[in-house]
């Protein structure tokens, strides 16, 4: 089990995978937490809540289960 902070979720998002050019890597967080492999804590979706980009969509979409 992995445990996901807002520091990797952010790079993620702006420096490495951005979700409009690799939509995959986003698809594959969802079903390794579906899986119950991989969680972020509530804190962590707070804190991500700010953003206003195309990754706050995603962030809002996977809300439901993520936590």
């Amino acid at each position: 089990m992995f445990l996901l902070d807002a520091n990797f979720i952010s790079q993620a998002n702006y420096q490495l995978y951005p979700p409009a050019v690799f939509p995959g890597f986003w698809n594959w967080l969802q079903i390794e937490n579906r899986s119950k492999r991989i969680f972020r804590i509530i804190s962590v979706y707070e804190e991500l809540t700010d953003m206003r980009y195309a990754f706050k969509i995603w962030n809002d979409d996977v809300v439901n289960g993520f936590f």
